[in-house]
């Protein structure tokens, strides 16, 4: 069933939730986070063929691949953590993607709900940047414009695989505290 009223969330919740899924690939690249012990862990597919937070978007509209909600245990605060598949370096146009998603989901969240705890990940079959600390930089201040705190990471993925993202996730969750 598929639903086109409502709002972004709604759409997401119906048309881009992965029930029982932890990981999602493409062009030869993916992302994994299982739950462990007592987390929760839901996989949002967030671009094509859902791109529901692109609903009533301009056409160009750039989004990543997908969503991890991630929650360490049942009353802790959830974080979100964004993600972009690349086969190659494309690493601008990644960010521009993780960048796009993190402003319309906070646009499309009610009032009362904040991105406090928010990382994003560029999943790449090639090496990390050599200018990662300059593309981790813009990102912050781009997001920061909106009063968003989000960090940014870079995972290396063997081509035809899935990286894990549970450490890259966890050392963020070890920083907040």
């Amino acid at each position: 069933m598929s639903t086109t009223v409502g709002g972004a969330f709604d759409r997401l919740l119906w048309n881009g939730l992965r029930p029982g899924e932890y990981s999602l690939s493409e062009s030869e690249v993916g992302a994994k986070l299982s739950p462990e012990d007592q987390e929760a862990v839901l996989l949002f597919q967030l671009d094509e063929p859902h791109d529901e937070l692109r609903h009533q978007e301009p056409d160009g509209t750039s989004i990543c691949d997908g969503m991890f909600f991630y929650r360490r245990k049942l009353r802790a605060q959830p974080w979100l953590l964004f993600f972009e598949l690349k086969r190659g370096s494309y690493f601008s146009k990644a960010v521009a993607q993780l960048t796009s998603a993190i402003l319309l989901t906070a646009k499309n969240l009610h009032s009362r709900y904040t991105l406090d705890q928010v990382h994003a990940v560029v999943v790449s079959g090639v090496e990390s940047p050599p200018d990662q600390q300059v593309l981790q930089k813009q990102f912050r201040a781009q997001l920061s414009k909106h009063k968003i705190r989000a960090s940014l990471g870079f995972v290396t993925c063997p081509l035809k695989g899935a990286a894990d993202l549970r450490e890259e996730l966890l050392s963020r969750v070890r920083a907040v505290g």
